[in-house]
C-alpha cells in the first residue's frame, strides 16, 4: 500500500465514522416508514410496498400474519395434549445420579426418594396438533388479548370445544424489508474500489463480504434469511395464506416461501 499508514488509520476510522451516521440515518427513516406502514395497515389492511426502479424495494413484512398459537405454559398444555394425542408427549424423569443404576434396575419397585417426572410436548408433533385442532380468537373477557380454544368440525361446522391449557396467541412483530438493487449495489461497490485504487494507486480486491452481497445474492436468498427467523408455525400460517402447501420441515417450508417470493418480485420488476 502506497498511502501512508497514518493517512490510512485515518481514513478508515473516518469512513467507519461516516458508515455509521449513514446508518443511523438509515434506522431513523425506517423507522418512520415502518410506522407508516403499519397505520396504513391497521387503517384498512393495506400491505405497504414502495419500489424504485433502479433503487430497489421497501415493504412492511409480517404484519398480516395472524396470531399463532404459542405454548407459555408447556406443563399444562401436555396435560390437555396428552389426553388427545399422548404420541405427542414425552415423559421425562430425573433423580439423584448415584441412583440411577438402582432406578434402571427396577425403578417402580426400589423406593428411591427424590425422583420427580414431568412431561412435556415435543414440538413439532404439538405444533401439527395445535395447526390442526386449535384456533386463535380474541380473548372474549380481556381486550387486546389473544385466546386459543380447541376445535373440532363436525359435518362442516366449526365446534369450540373449549379453551387450550397452557397456551395463548401472540402476533410476530411487523419489520421493514429493505432490499438495495443488485445493480446499484455493484456500481456503488465498483466506484469505492476504483477511488481507492486511484488514491493508493494499487490494485484493489473487494472485501469478501461485498463480494458476497453483490454476486450469488438474490430475491430468493434475502427471502429466506428473512424467512429462518419464523417459527414453524409461522412459516405454516404464512404458507397457507400464499396458497401453498403447509406440510413440511421448516427448511422445505422457507424455500418454499422463498421460491414464490422471488417469482413474486420478478413479475413486479419493470
Amino acid at each position: 500500500m502506497r498511502m501512508p499508514v497514518d493517512q490510512a488509520v485515518q481514513e478508515l476510522l473516518a469512513a467507519r465514522a461516516e458508515a455509521d451516521a449513514h446508518r443511523a440515518r438509515a434506522d431513523v427513516l425506517a423507522a418512520g416508514l415502518k410506522q407508516l406502514a403499519l397505520d396504513r395497515y391497521r387503517e384498512d389492511g393495506t400491505i405497504t410496498k414502495w419500489r424504485v426502479a433502479g433503487l430497489g424495494e421497501v415493504r412492511l413484512d409480517k404484519a398480516d400474519i395472524p396470531a399463532r398459537p404459542t405454548i407459555v405454559k408447556p406443563a399444562e398444555f401436555a396435560d390437555h395434549l396428552a389426553q388427545r394425542d399422548p404420541a405427542a408427549v414425552v415423559a421425562t424423569i430425573t433423580l439423584p445420579a448415584d441412583q440411577l443404576a438402582a432406578a434402571l434396575d427396577a425403578l417402580a419397585f426400589a423406593g428411591i426418594g427424590g425422583v420427580t417426572a414431568a412431561a412435556a410436548p415435543i414440538p413439532d408433533r404439538a405444533a401439527d396438533w395445535l395447526a390442526d385442532h386449535a384456533m386463535v380468537r380474541a380473548h372474549p373477557d380481556t381486550p387486546g388479548a389473544w385466546q386459543v380454544v380447541e376445535v373440532e368440525d363436525r359435518d362442516g361446522v366449526t365446534v369450540l370445544l373449549g379453551e387450550v391449557a397452557g397456551v395463548t396467541g401472540i402476533r410476530p412483530a411487523p419489520s421493514l424489508y429493505v432490499s438495495v438493487d443488485r445493480d446499484l449495489r455493484a456500481r456503488r461497490v465498483a466506484q469505492a474500489t476504483a477511488d481507492l485504487e486511484d488514491e493508493t494507486g494499487e490494485p484493489v480486491e473487494p472485501a469478501p463480504a461485498l463480494v458476497a452481497a453483490d454476486n450469488g445474492t438474490s430475491s430468493a436468498g434475502e427471502a429466506g434469511g428473512d424467512l429462518a427467523g419464523l417459527s414453524h408455525t409461522d412459516l405454516r400460517a404464512r404458507c397457507k395464506s400464499a396458497g401453498l402447501p403447509a406440510a413440511g420441515s421448516k427448511q422445505q417450508l422457507i424455500e418454499r416461501l422463498a421460491a414464490k417470493l422471488a417469482g413474486d418480485t420478478a413479475q413486479a420488476r419493470p
